[in-house]
């Protein structure tokens, strides 16, 4: 797995989930300034979706299904966080 196939299977996914285009979500996932809410972040304001941008961040938190890639989904005030198990890219990365 290399960084750019993670960010594109992340874009994917939010995309279903937020019945939006994949390319716009793709070009708006960025890395966080902590290091600590993981490895992309999605600031939801960007995405002009309806509603509250930390409740809307909050609610998909909960949402997002978790994987053996995607390890941890946070919500920090209007940004949707994602943490990935590096073993699992690592493993993959090896292959």
């Amino acid at each position: 797995y290399t960084l750019n196939k993670l960010r594109q299977d992340l874009a994917q996914r939010l995309s279903s989930i937020l019945n939006t285009d994949a390319e716009k979500v793709y070009l708006l996932l960025e890395k966080p300034k902590n290091e600590e809410h993981g490895l992309f972040a999605l600031p939801l304001p960007r995405l002009k979706l309806p509603g509250n941008p930390a409740q809307v961040a909050k609610d998909l938190a909960e949402k997002f299904p978790r994987d053996e890639i995607f390890k941890g989904v946070t919500s920090v005030g209007p940004f949707l966080n994602f943490s990935i198990d590096s073993g699992y890219v690592l493993k993959d990365t090896v292959k």
